[in-house]
């Protein structure tokens, strides 16, 4: 049976060897294991960090800059320094990689949902929260609590009964 498995996986990944994504004026391809049709030699182009001097403020996923190539019609010119307007562009380019794996679909924002929720629970002093809370964005530390800081209930009732034992 794994090697059943196996083999349909190897056939998802040569079925999604080009997946289009339609963004806003430009057809992105996404090719397992490498970088989006029109990115794929930015990085060799340019160096985000130290010839644009990207920093940390800037995009995770920044907006594609699409102009008029030579023949008249849009094309990808590279990334803007800014976010797309919508998540639309994301959550096609996650579904298309979740399906690719093989994969049931996880909408982008939950990987920020796991991230908060894995803090909880190894940053041990109110200093590491907030430099975690930081890391994702969040410039006061009650917006990662008042966004994400629901305790499940049955956390909730393991959390208190611990409090007794300390």
């Amino acid at each position: 049976q794994r090697s059943e498995t196996a083999q349909r996986h190897r056939q998802q990944a040569a079925d999604c060897s080009a997946i289009p994504l339609r963004g806003n004026h430009a057809t992105l391809s996404i090719t397992p294991g490498k970088s989006p049709a029109g990115w794929s030699n930015f990085g060799e182009r340019f160096n985000l960090k130290t010839t644009l001097l990207w920093g940390y403020d800037d995009p995770l996923f920044p907006a594609t800059d699409v102009g008029v190539g030579n023949d008249g019609g849009f094309r990808v010119l590279g990334l803007k320094r800014s976010h797309w307007r919508t998540a639309e562009p994301i959550r096609r380019i996650f579904r298309a990689a979740f399906e690719c794996a093989g994969l049931s679909y996880y909408r982008p924002h939950s990987f920020r949902d796991m991230l908060v929720l894995y803090g909880e629970q190894v940053c041990k002093t109110p200093e590491e929260f907030k430099a975690w809370s930081q890391n994702l964005g969040h410039e006061h530390v009650l917006t990662t609590f008042m966004s994400y800081g629901n305790v499940p209930t049955h956390r909730q009732g393991e959390v208190i009964r611990g409090l007794q034992t300390q």
